[in-house]
């Protein structure tokens, strides 16, 4: 679910870069998540906005300070087997890892001008369209009434020392049925519990949208790199998305639109710290 991820993660990982002393790298999303066309297009996008340099110093000067994984579980596996020293994770992800797992913890913010919004994505279509006009009218009735609030600080801010609870859809007869395409590795945002079922507060807010426009929610499970494959196909109707913004000044965000083809809903969620997560 991650190639926007991937992207705010070596962008962060150049503004840290500097600092590198040498000794193990960090471990990072691999941006083998995007197809190279998709990784070819990103650079172009920040080339367009005097970017890219910072790109290629870090592949070319720097190319043992990181190392990519395909996913937060296999990362952790390295950081506990001494592969890496640290990996570069958004506030929630971090806090969430090592609120369960003494062996880690938080050793320092990377990065905190660069922000993640979280979206749902469509086709932009007229199909995707309105989609996107009944969902942003359903999140705004969850941030008028309070409903997101509750969710953040029952998920993110103030999360259960067990794991995010399975969420129930609600089912609504003769209605749409829509398809979710959905990760579930990035917990508490994304998050698949033990017997395969949708977790956590991305679904949480999922299945309100779904109560308000009156739509019944099927959740399809795929991979990262899938997610548009899924869209274009007509297998997946949304899926789970980023948006991305930098600042070089910490005072004007810009959008990096990497993806052509996919528009978005307005954001319910958005983080600006990226953490170091090391072992004790």
């Amino acid at each position: 679910m991650l190639k926007k991820l991937c992207c705010c993660l070596i962008f962060v990982l150049v503004l840290s870069c500097a600092s590198y002393a040498g000794g193990k790298p960090s471990g990072l999303i691999t941006k083998a998540q995007m197809t190279e066309s998709e990784y070819k297009n990103a650079l172009a996008k920040l080339a367009e906005k005097g970017q890219r340099a910072r790109w290629e110093v870090v592949e070319s000067s720097a190319p043992d300070s990181y190392r990519f994984y395909k996913d937060i579980p296999s990362m952790l596996l390295a950081l506990d087997a001494g592969e890496i020293d640290r990996m570069v994770l958004t506030r929630p992800v971090a806090e969430y890892i090592v609120s369960r797992n003494p062996k880690f913890r938080i050793s320092n913010v990377v990065a905190l001008f660069t922000r993640l919004d979280f979206v749902f994505g469509f086709m932009n279509d007229d199909n995707g369209e309105s989609l996107r006009n009944s969902f942003n009218k359903a999140l705004r009735g969850i941030k008028a009434d309070g409903t997101l609030d509750e969710l953040c600080a029952k998920y993110i801010e103030q999360p259960s020392e067990n794991d995010p609870e399975t969420v129930k859809f609600a089912s609504f007869k003769d209605s749409r049925t829509l398809k979710v395409a959905v990760t579930g590795d990035v917990p508490p945002i994304d998050f698949t519990a033990a017997d395969g079922t949708a977790a956590g507060f991305n679904t949480a807010i999922l299945a309100e949208i779904g109560k308000r426009i009156e739509c019944n929610i099927e959740i399809i499970h795929v991979d990262a790199s899938a997610r548009i494959p899924a869209l274009s196909s007509g297998r997946a109707d949304v899926v789970f998305w980023f948006e991305l913004y930098s600042s070089s000044n910490g005072k004007e965000a810009e959008q990096l639109d990497l993806v052509p083809g996919i528009i978005v809903s307005d954001p319910y969620y958005g983080t600006d710290l990226i953490f170091n997560v090391s072992k004790r």
